[in-house]
């Protein structure tokens, strides 16, 4: 007899096509709402934004974070308690790169703002 780790129930067909549509979805979300937050209104080059555009555009910021984190966050824990291996690394890796990007917009936000 043979002891050792009991074997993992494989995962099924259908977790591996939810955790697809979760990434699906959230690499669509994910685009469209980072391409909002970098167009949103900014002063011209040289000038110094307004207080409204500076509070617009960290809120765009915020929302693209929110839209950006959220989904790979989810699909992380549940390819966690489906124990796929493959899915867990990919929604790791999707979600690091998220919260990096994330920041950036964030810190994109930072500027000083015009006076009156």
């Amino acid at each position: 007899m043979v002891t050792g780790a009991p074997a993992r129930p494989p995962t099924q067909g259908w977790q591996h096509r939810n955790l697809a549509a979760i990434l699906s979805i959230w690499l669509i979300a994910a685009f469209l709402a980072i391409g909002a937050a970098l167009q949103s209104d900014w002063a011209p080059f040289g000038e110094l934004p307004t207080a409204a555009q500076v509070r617009q555009a960290r809120t765009d910021a915020w929302s693209a974070g929110v839209v950006s984190v959220l989904p790979p966050a989810v699909g992380l824990l549940l390819a966690r308690r489906w124990r796929s291996d493959g899915w867990t690394a990919a929604f790791l890796v999707g979600l690091m790169f998220a919260v990096l990007v994330s920041g950036a917009l964030l810190w994109l936000t930072d500027s000083p703002v015009r006076p009156g």
